[in-house]
Formats: structure tokens, sequence, C-alpha cells
């Protein structure tokens, strides 16, 4: 765009330059018009003419001839003016290139401007956009965490949740094991108290007692007295309270001691008859 400027103010230069010489040659070629031309010069003949006459009369000296100056004045006239002409088409040139220069230098400035302000525009649009992707990508990430965290939440509560129904599961199919279990003990319990092997039990203890009894002299004939045994696993007798009894304290005290001196107790014939609490009637034989 500069280049074309130059070019166009170098095309105006020359114009008035050309236009200059033109109004200058039509000048002078008015100033030349109106100018008097000068009379043609004649060859001065001078003739003297001999007059017998006195020697006292001497002849007159012609009169001096001045060229003339008009068209030295005109000349010189149209060549200031040309002259003026041309020093202000100079000085119109010069200016119009000062003010070329001006705007040159203007619009260059403009265009570097322009230039800085659309790289720092180019700058910002790129720190944004740069901003904007990490801030996505940012984004981006804790919503992949926060979905990973969920899932693994998720995927933690239906572990516990299975592992809770399967606890649950096992802990019923245990109770109705137990359950079961303990029907088929009181069943066989049952069945051992109907045929009487229970009562066979618990007579084998009594009889341990009575064996290890020593009589005291309060003691009278027909004592029956109910005793509440407590045994461990293979008989051993841990306690033992003398309940409803027709002896006296003596009897009672002597009966307690029997019971502990009989550990351990027997075991019944049936495993299943065994119990930690265990009652028995003890009433000796006579």
């Amino acid at each position: 765009m500069s280049e074309r400027r130059s070019d166009r103010v170098v095309s105006v230069i020359l114009s008035i330059l050309i236009h200059a010489a033109i109004v200058g040659a039509l000048l002078w070629g008015w100033w030349q018009y109106r100018a008097p031309k000068p009379a043609p010069q004649t060859l001065a003949i001078e003739a003297n003419v001999v007059h017998e006459q006195p020697q006292s009369a001497a002849p007159a000296p012609p009169a001096p001839t001045s060229p003339p100056a008009v068209d030295t004045q005109a000349e010189q006239k149209a060549a200031e003016q040309k002259a003026a002409e041309q020093k202000a088409a100079e000085q119109k040139a010069e200016q119009l290139k000062r003010e070329q220069a001006e705007k040159d230098a203007a619009d260059k400035a403009e265009a570097e401007r322009q230039a800085r302000a659309e790289a720092e525009r180019k700058a910002v649009a790129e720190a944004a956009a740069k901003a904007e992707a990490e801030a996505q990508a940012k984004a981006a990430a804790e919503a992949k965490a926060k979905a990973d965290a969920a899932a693994k939440v998720e995927a933690d509560r239906k572990a516990q949740q299975l592992a809770q129904q399967r606890k649950a599961e096992q802990e019923r199919a245990q109770r109705e094991a137990d359950l079961r279990a303990q029907l088929q003990v009181e069943e066989h319990l049952d069945a051992a108290r109907s045929n009487g092997a229970l009562a066979q039990y618990q007579a084998m203890i009594a009889a341990r007692i009575e064996r290890a009894w020593i009589r005291p002299p309060s003691a009278h004939a027909g004592i029956s007295c109910r005793v509440n045994i407590t045994q461990v696993p293979g008989g051993v007798v841990t306690a033992v309270q003398v309940g409803s009894c027709n002896g006296d304290e003596a009897v009672r005290q002597s009966i307690a001691d029997a019971a502990y001196r009989a550990s351990p107790l027997p075991a019944p014939s049936d495993p299943a008859l065994f119990d930690r609490d265990v009652v028995v009637t003890f009433a000796p034989h006579d």
C-alpha cells in the first residue's frame, strides 16, 4: 500500500512540474508578445557639409543612443516569475513529500500498532483457549475421579450387601440346622425318657451319691431329698444344691458332701441324656 502511495505522490509532483513549465512558457510568450519590439538599428552615416564659414563655428556632435530596456526588464521579470513558480512548486512538492512521509510513518505506526494488537489478541486468545482446555481437562479428570469413586462406592455397597445377604443366609441356615438339631435332640430325649433311659441315668447318679454318703446321727429312715447338681462334660461336679428335703441341716449337708465325693458322676448310656444341670432324688435304702 505504501509503494502505491509513493508512486501517486511522484506522479502528482511530475504533473505539477509539467504544468508549471507549461504555465511558465505561456507567461514567457505573453510577455514577449506584450513587450514593445525594439526599433531596427540603422547605421549612422555622418556627413560633414563643409561650408565655407568662419573657423570659429564648430559642428555639433551627434546625440548618443541608448539600447531599449523594455526587453531586459520583461525577461528579468519572467525569469523571476519562473523562479518563484519553480520555488513554489518545489516547496509544494517538498510539502507533499513531507506530508506523504508523515502519512507513511503514521500508516506504518498504525500497522505496527495493529500488528501488536493482533499479536496480543492472538496471545490472549491462545492463553484463553489453553486455560479453557486445561479447565475442561481438569473438569473431565474430576468427573472421572468422581465417577470412579461413585462406582467404587456402589461396588463396595453391592459387595457388602451381597456379603450381608450371604451371612444372613448362612445364619438362617445355621439357625435352621440348630433348630433341626435341637428338635432331633428333643425328639431323642423324649424317646430316651419314654423308654426309661433317663430314669436309669438319674438312678445311677443317685446310687453313686448314696455310696459316697456318710449317714449323720440325725438321719432317720425314709429320707427323701431333691438334689440339683451342676456338672461339666466328663461328670465333674461343680455345684450342689439340696432342694426340698425331709432331713435336718446335718442331713442336707451330708448329702451335698456326698455329691461332691461322687464326682465324677457316671456317664449316661445315651450321650444325648447328658445335661449340665441334672436333678436326682436322693432316697437311701434304710
